[in-house]
């Protein structure tokens, strides 16, 4: 396994962005911006606790750093896809 330095993805929302983007309401029967922001506040959540997560021995360190690596880059590509989402339907945060 990876035991390289990782810097995660910067952040392309807020805490405070993603509970309004939960909150929108659509014309349309679509509640696509309330379900990415759900799938993305809950890879935010696992990435900061895979980050800090015990572990036994070092397989077991190496382990979670890779679930917090992966998760931190599957944070990223469904940020892009809200940002393109939040442009598309002219959402202002």
């Amino acid at each position: 396994m990876d035991t390289q330095p990782f810097t995660p993805p910067e952040r392309q929302f807020s805490v405070e962005q993603l509970a309004r983007l939960l909150e929108i309401t659509s014309e349309v029967d679509c509640e696509c911006p309330n379900h990415l922001s759900r799938i993305v506040d809950g890879l935010l959540a696992f990435e900061e606790y895979s980050a800090g997560c015990e572990s036994r021995n070092a397989e077991d360190q190496a382990l979670h750093a890779l679930l917090y690596r992966e998760t931190a880059k599957a944070r990223a590509i469904m940020e892009a896809a809200l940002v393109e989402l939040v442009r598309f339907e002219k959402i202002e945060l």
